[in-house]
C-alpha cells in the first residue's frame, strides 16, 4: 500500500526498475518494459532473496498463529505445525520453497471468527507472499473437487481472493479492513499474479463495500486510493493486451509510400539492418513512452512547459519526440506521433514500415474495420485530406488472439454474485460478439458495474443515507478515473463505446441534476471527458446533455446558483477550444434535422452576461454578488470563444502553408503558363486557396466547405418556411413546398405536423386542419389515419391526437376533427362501443371536462356524477359502465389534457411567484421532466442512422458561418456592457472580445460584420 500511495501522491519511492530512490516519474512508477510475467518461468524471476523472503515470511506467520490460535482450533494449530515442518524440511534439503502448499493454513487462519489478531497476521502474510512472487496460476487446491470447472481451468489465486474478501463478515475491527485493502491492491496489482473475471469483480466490490460501511475516514481513503490503484492498472492491462501491431489505424501501406518519397531526400538509416525482433521492441518501447507521456501532460494542468521527461528534457508544444524524446514541437500527421523535425518523423515512418514488413499487413476484412487507433484522443492538428472529416464509429474492433479466450472462462468466472444480474445478460452478450481477451473482458465488467452503481437514485426524503452517498460519489469518480486513464483501445473500442451510451450517459443524465454538488460536479466532469475524447462516438448524446439539461438548468428560474455556475464552468471549458466549439456548430447548427445549439449556447450566454439573472424570476433565488459573477464567467466564455476561435484559425493558416510548402513541385507541361508563387498574405482568400495535405486541388478542397454553408442555407429557408406558416399557413405550406421540404402529398404535410422540433405553432396548425378545403381534409383524415389506436383507452388517444396541434376555436372545425378521430378509435376498437356516434360524444365531453375541471375562471367544477349523468345513453340507447366513465374523470382530473407548450407557460409563472422552499420543490419537479425527456430524445436520436455520423473541423472557411451566427450577440453584448461601465475588469474584457471578432471579420472580408 505505501508503493501505492507513493505512486499516487509522487512522493519519492524505490524504484521498480533500478532498485534505486529516485522522483517517481512514470517509467519508474510502471516498472520496466519487457516480456509479460506469465511468459517467465518462476525460477526466473525470483532470486535468491525472495526465496529467503517467501520462506521467511511463512514461518514468521505460522509461529504466531500457531501461538495465538486457540486450543479449540485444533485443526489450524495442526496445519501450522505441518507448515512450520515442512519449512525446516525444505531449509535442510536447500530446496525452493512453493507458497502453494502453504495456503490451507493460511485460508483456516482467515476463518477464524472472533479472533482479529490471527486474521490480520495471516492476511498480512498473503500479502508479502504476493510481493514476493506469489502467482496462484497453479491448480487451486483449497477448492474441493474444484480443479477443473467447465471448460476452464480454476487456479489457486481465485481461492485466495475468496478467502481475502470472506474477511469482510468480521471486518468490524478497522486493523483488518485496513489489511483486507492492502491484501487486495496486492493481488490485482501485481506483475506476477493476475487476477481475473470474477476474481477481480469481487476484490473490486469488497474494496467498495469497505469504502462505503467503514467508519474510518483513514480505510475509507485508504480504499479508495486502492480501488484508484487497481483500475489504472486494469485499464493498462487492456491497453498493453491489445497494442497489437497489426492493428494501428494508420495504414501501413500509406506509410510506406511516405517513406518511399522520403527516401529520395534522406540517408539510408541502420534501421534495415536491425533483426526484427529488435525493431519491435523498439517500437513497443516507443508507443508505451508516448502513452506515459500523455498522462504526464494531462495530470500537468495544460502547464506544457513545465514539464520533463525522464531525462530532464522540457515539453515541446506536442510533448517529446517519439524518436529522440526531445521536446516535440511537431506532430506528424500520418502517425499522430509527436515528433522534433523531419529527421526522427522519417525515422519513425521508416520504423513502422519496417514492422509491417516483418510482422505482416493487415487482411481485406481488418482494412474494412476502424481498428484499434493508437493516436486517437489526442489533441493534435488532424490529418488535412480533406476540409471536412467524416467519422462514423467503429462497427467492429478486431482483438488480437489471446492466450485464454473469454469462452474458457470457467462459469462461476462469469456468473458470480460481484456482477449485477440485471448487467449480466449486457455483458455476456458483448464479451461474446466481440470475443475479447481477459484483459479487456476485465476492464469492460469494471467500467459497467461502475456506471450501475452510479445510476442507482437515492431515496426521496429530508434524511438520506450517507453510505449511498458515498457509494454513488466513488462509482463516479472511478469512472472517471478511468476515462482519463484510458488509451487509444478503450477510445476506439465499441464494446466501451456501446457502455458509455447505454450506461453511463444514462447515469450522467440523472445525476446531472443531484442537488448534491459532489454528484452534480463529478458529473459535468464527465461530460468533459467525454466530449473530449469520445465527441465523434456520442454525437447524439452530447448534443441532448447540451440542450436538454445544460441549457434548461441556465434557463431555469428555480436552479440554484452552484447548478449554474458548474454549468458554466463547462461552457467556458468548450469555448478554450475552438475546434470542439466548431464541431458543435458544424453536426447540430448546420443539420436540418438538428436544433441549433451552438446558437442557442452564444445566446444562453449573451443574455447572462447583460445581466438576465437580474429579472424577479432569477433574483429570488441569487444574490447579487453571485449574478455578478455568473455575468463575468459568461462574459469570459464569450471573449475565450472568439480568442480561441482566431488562434486555431491562424495554425490551421500555417498548417495548410506548410502542408503546401511539403509538396513536391510540379513542373508545368511545355507551353502551360506557370503559376505566380503566393505572397503570403493572410488573408481569407489566400486560405482558401491552400491545398491539403494529400494534395487536392482547390476545387476538391473546396467541396465539403460548400456543402456545409448549403446545409447552413437550408437550415435557414425551412426556418423562413417555419415563420411563414406561423403567420399564415397557407403561404407556410407553399414556401416549404416549393424549396422541396414538402411534398403535395397530405401523408408529407401530415409528418411535418408531427414534428415537433421545428417550432410550428400549435395553434396555427389547428387551424389549418380545421380548415373545410379539400387538401385541409385530407392533411387530416392522413394525420389521423397515420395513429394506432388499438388497445389504446379513449383518453390515452385523445391525449395523443390533441398533442400535436391546438384545438381551433370555431365548433365546425372542432367537429370535423373530433369526428375522424372517433372513426378511427372505433374501426381500431370495434368492440369497445356500439357506434362512432358514442366515441364522437364521449369525447366531446372529455374535451368540456377538462376546460371545466381546469379553467380557474369557473368556480362550480364538474362533480363525477355530474360527468356520468351527462353520458347517459350515448352508446346507442345504453349506457356505458358507471366504473369506466368514473376511471376516465378520474384521469383528467389528475392528469390534464393540455399542451407542452402550455405546462411550461405555467410553469414559468408560477416560478416567477415562488419563493424559498417553493423553488426547490419547483426544481425538483422541474428535474424529473428533464430527465425523462432526456431519456426520450436520446433514445430517439440514437436510431437514426443519420446520427452516426459525425463532422470534424478541419478548414478555415468553417470559421465564416460560425461568426455569422455569433458576432451579433457577441456585439450586443459588448456594447451593452460598455455602456454600463460596470467594472473595469468587464470593460478590458470587452475591449479584448472586440479586437478579437475585428481579426475575424478582416480575415474573411465580412463586411457587414466588420462594419457592425
Amino acid at each position: 500500500l505505501a508503493q501505492a500511495e507513493a505512486g499516487l501522491r509522487g512522493s519519492p519511492g524505490e524504484c521498480a526498475r533500478c532498485d534505486e530512490r529516485s522522483s517517481p516519474g512514470p517509467l519508474h512508477r510502471l516498472g520496466p518494459l519487457r516480456a509479460p510475467m506469465e511468459s517467465q518461468p518462476m525460477e526466473a524471476r525470483s532470486g535468491q532473496s525472495e526465496v529467503k523472503s517467501v520462506s521467511a515470511a511463512l514461518r514468521e506467520a505460522m509461529e504466531q498463529i500457531k501461538a495465538k490460535a486457540p486450543k479449540k482450533s485444533k485443526d489450524l494449530k495442526d496445519e501450522c505445525t505441518a507448515c512450520l515442518e515442512k519449512l525446516d524440511a525444505a531449509a535442510a534439503a536447500g530446496t525452493t520453497v512453493v507458497a502453494d502448499g502453504y495456503m490451507k493454513a493460511l485460508k483456516l487462519a482467515c476463518e477464524a471468527v472472533g479472533y482479529p489478531k490471527i486474521v490480520s497476521l495471516a492476511l498480512e502474510c498473503i500479502q508479502k507472499l504476493l510481493g514476493n512472487g506469489f502467482s496462484g496460476s497453479g491448480p487451486d487446491v483449497l477448492k474441493e473437487g474444484g480443479t477443473v470447472v467447465g471448460a476452464g481451468r480454476r487456479r489457486l489465486i481465485d481461492s485466495v481472493i475468496e478467502c481475502i474478501c470472506e474477511c469482510a463478515e468480521q471486518a468490524t475491527d478497522e486493523t483488518i479492513q485496513l489489511q483486507m485493502i492492502r491484501t487486495l491492491l496486492a493481488a490485482v496489482t501485481s506483475q506476477v499474479s493476475e487476477v481475473h473475471g470474477a476474481s477481480l469483480m469481487l476484490a473490486v466490490r469488497t474494496c467498495f463495500q469497505l469504502h462505503r460501511d467503514s467508519k474510518s475516514a483513514m480505510n475509507q481513503r485508504t480504499a479508495q486510493a486502492s480501488l484508484m490503484q487497481m483500475l489504472n492498472v486494469v485499464t493498462q492491462r487492456m491497453e498493453l493486451s491489445s497494442a497489437d501491431i497489426s492493428k494501428r489505424s494508420v495504414s501501413f501501406q500509406e506509410v510506406g509510400e511516405v517513406t518511399r518519397k522520403a527516401s529520395k531526400v534522406m540517408v539510408p538509416s541502420d534501421l534495415a539492418l536491425l533483426p526484427p525482433d529488435k525493431l519491435l521492441n523498439d517500437w513497443m518501447t516507443a508507443y508505451l513512452t508516448r502513452v506515459i507521456d500523455e498522462v504526464v501532460l494531462s495530470n500537468s494542468k495544460g502547464d506544457t512547459l513545465g514539464s520533463l521527461n525522464g531525462d530532464s528534457a522540457p515539453a515541446g508544444k506536442f510533448g517529446w519526440c517519439v524518436v529522440c524524446r526531445a521536446g516535440a514541437a511537431h506532430y506528424c500527421v500520418d502517425t499522430k506521433d509527436p515528433v522534433c523535425g523531419h529527421a526522427c518523423k522519417y525515422r519513425n515512418l521508416e520504423r513502422i514500415a519496417l514492422v509491417e514488413t516483418h510482422f505482416g499487413a493487415r487482411n481485406a476484412d481488418e482494412d474494412r474495420a476502424v481498428n484499434v487507433a493508437v493516436g486517437v484522443g489526442a489533441e493534435s492538428v488532424e490529418s488535412a485530406e480533406s476540409p471536412t472529416m467524416i467519422i462514423e464509429p467503429t462497427s467492429s474492433i478486431p482483438v488480437s488472439e489471446a492466450t485464454t479466450a473469454i469462452s474458457e472462462v470457467p462459469p462461476k468466472m462469469v456468473s458470480a454474485p460481484s456482477v449485477d444480474e440485471a448487467n449480466l445478460d449486457f455483458l455476456v452478450e458483448i464479451i461474446g460478439e466481440k470475443n475479447l481477451n481477459l484483459s479487456h473482458s476485465d476492464a469492460l465488467m469494471v467500467f459497467s458495474n461502475l456506471c450501475k452503481l452510479s445510476m442507482k437514485d437515492l431515496p426521496q426524503g429530508q434524511v438520506v443515507d450517507m453510505r449511498l452517498v458515498r457509494s454513488k460519489r466513488l462509482a463516479l469518480e472511478l469512472a472517471l478515473s478511468m476515462l482519463q486513464n484510458c488509451g487509444p483501445v478503450f477510445r476506439s473500442s465499441e464494446p466501451f463505446i456501446l457502455v458509455l451510451k447505454k450506461q453511463l450517459c444514462i447515469s450522467l443524465i440523472k445525476n446531472s441534476v443531484s442537488p448534491m454538488p459532489k454528484i452534480f460536479g463529478l458529473s459535468l466532469q464527465i461530460f468533459v471527458m467525454l466530449i473530449t475524447s469520445f465527441k465523434e462516438h456520442l454525437r447524439a448524446e452530447i448534443g441532448v446533455f447540451i440542450e436538454q439539461i445544460f441549457l434548461r438548468i441556465l434557463e431555469s428560474g428555480n436552479s440554484q446558483y452552484t447548478h449554474k455556475h458548474r454549468v458554466l464552468q463547462v461552457f467556458y471549458k468548450l469555448c478554450t477550444d475552438a475546434s470542439t466549439a466548431l464541431e458543435l456548430f458544424l453536426n447540430f447548427d448546420c443539420d436540418v434535422d438538428e436544433r441549433n445549439i451552438f446558437e442557442r449556447m452564444i445566446d444562453c450566454l449573451s443574455k447572462i452576461a447583460q445581466g438576465k439573472y437580474t429579472s424577479v424570476e432569477h433574483a429570488n433565488i441569487i444574490q447579487p454578488h453571485q449574478e455578478q459573477e455568473l455575468k463575468m464567467l459568461a462574459l469570459q466564455a464569450l471573449v475565450t470563444l472568439m480568442g480561441s476561435v482566431v488562434d486555431w484559425a491562424r495554425r490551421m493558416g500555417e498548417a495548410q502553408r506548410s502542408a503546401i510548402a511539403a509538396l513536391p513541385v510540379v513542373e508545368a507541361e511545355p507551353g502551360e503558363e506557370k503559376r505566380e508563387e503566393s505572397d503570403g498574405e493572410d488573408d481569407a482568400r489566400s486560405d482558401s486557396t491552400f491545398a491539403t495535405s494529400g494534395g487536392m486541388s482547390t476545387s476538391a478542397a473546396s467541396g465539403p466547405h460548400h456543402s456545409i454553408v448549403e446545409q447552413k442555407q437550408r437550415k435557414h429557408d425551412l426556418q423562413i418556411g417555419v415563420n411563414k406558416f406561423n403567420m399564415k399557413p397557407k403561404r407556410g405550406i407553399e414556401y416549404l413546398r416549393q424549396n422541396g421540404f414538402v411534398t403535395d402529398e397530405p401523408l408529407a404535410i401530415a409528418n411535418l405536423f408531427r414534428n415537433s422540433e421545428l417550432g410550428l405553432d400549435k395553434t396555427a396548425v389547428g387551424d389549418y386542419l380545421g380548415e373545410d378545403k379539400a387538401l385541409n381534409k385530407s392533411v387530416l383524415y392522413a394525420l389521423v389515419d397515420s395513429d394506432d389506436f388499438r388497445e389504446t383507452d379513449l383518453d390515452a388517444a385523445l391525449r395523443s391526437f390533441l398533442s400535436i396541434f391546438r384545438l381551433p376555436g370555431e365548433a365546425q372545425k372542432i367537429d370535423r376533427m373530433m369526428e375522424k378521430f372517433a372513426e378511427k378509435f372505433c374501426n381500431d376498437n370495434p368492440e369497445r362501443f356500439a357506434n362512432a356516434d358514442c366515441a364522437f360524444v364521449l369525447s366531446f365531453s372529455l374535451i368540456m371536462l377538462q376546460t371545466d375541471l381546469h379553467n380557474p375562471g369557473i368556480k362550480n367544477k364538474m362533480t363525477k356524477d355530474d360527468f356520468v349523468r351527462n353520458n347517459r345513453g350515448i352508446n346507442d340507447g345504453e349506457d356505458l359502465p358507471r366504473e369506466y366513465l368514473e376511471r376516465l374523470y378520474e384521469s383528467v382530473a389528475t392528469n390534464p389534457i393540455s399542451l407542452k407548450e402550455d405546462d411550461e407557460a405555467r410553469n414559468r409563472l408560477e416560478s416567477q411567484a415562488a419563493q424559498g422552499s417553493q423553488k426547490l420543490e419547483l426544481f425538483a419537479r422541474e428535474t424529473d421532466l428533464i430527465v425523462q425527456k432526456s431519456q426520450e430524445l436520446m433514445q430517439k436520436r440514437s436510431t437514426r442512422q443519420k446520427s452516426s455520423m459525425y463532422v470534424a473541423a478541419q478548414s478555415v472557411e468553417h470559421v465564416r458561418p460560425l461568426f455569422e451566427v455569433a458576432c451579433w450577440p457577441m456585439l450586443a453584448t459588448l456594447a451593452v456592457l460598455l455602456e454600463m461601465h460596470d467594472t473595469p475588469s468587464s470593460v478590458e474584457l470587452c475591449i479584448e472580445g472586440f479586437k478579437h471578432c475585428i481579426r475575424i471579420a478582416a480575415r474573411f472580408d465580412m463586411g457587414t460584420e466588420g462594419d457592425g
